[in-house]
């Protein structure tokens, strides 16, 4: 794509294609078409769609196997400097334009997202409070290296769960039920 076409409409920002496998990456900002990042309406992390129109022959230079990582940073009109980093996972669309040219769309959900569809918990939580419970799952099961903060509210209840390979939203949407708050003593939420 050549440069005149180029417009950021505003915002400054730098998508890089990342490959862990073979230590390659790629800022991929002059291909894109559509960009689009949004809160998964089911589940509590963001995904990421991006548009590409390739004339250089990505997928046979940068194959896309599955462990790719799309990083997106960004400045607001404040020129801070914000940064999400996305795990691919689908590429779809794929349709040849002209003679060497073509169009797809790649998917990508952000880490803790991954991480959840991937992992499984198995501990048994007996006599603990649900706040305890949900930060040891966060912990130990979403966090992993991230930056992620997660400040769970103080319950009052003690609680007994055997976790039997539940995903850990799952299990901490579970356990969100069952727990009463100190702050709130009597809440409705049912």
């Amino acid at each position: 794509m050549s440069r005149e076409f180029y417009e950021s409409y505003g915002l400054d920002y730098t998508l890089t294609l990342i490959s862990p496998a073979s230590g390659n990456s790629l800022v991929i900002n002059l291909l894109v078409i559509e960009l689009n990042m949004f809160e998964d309406m089911f589940g509590p992390f963001m995904r990421m769609e991006v548009t590409l129109n390739d004339a250089m022959g990505l997928l046979d230079k940068f194959p896309l196997v599955g462990d790719e990582i799309l990083d997106f940073r960004y400045k607001n009109p404040n020129d801070q400097e914000l940064s999400q980093t996305f795990q691919v996972y689908r590429v779809t669309n794929r349709q040849g334009i002209k003679a060497r040219q073509q169009v797809f769309s790649i998917h990508a959900i952000s880490e803790p997202g991954f991480r959840n569809t991937f992992e499984y918990v198995y501990k048994p939580y007996i006599e603990k409070r649900p706040d305890e419970i949900v930060k040891d799952v966060f912990d130990n099961y979403i966090k992993k290296g991230s930056k992620a903060l997660f400040i769970p509210e103080v319950c009052n209840n003690k609680y007994t769960k055997v976790a039997t390979g539940q995903n850990p939203f799952q299990l901490i949407n579970q356990i969100a039920k069952e727990s009463r708050s100190t702050k709130y003593s009597d809440p409705s939420s049912y």
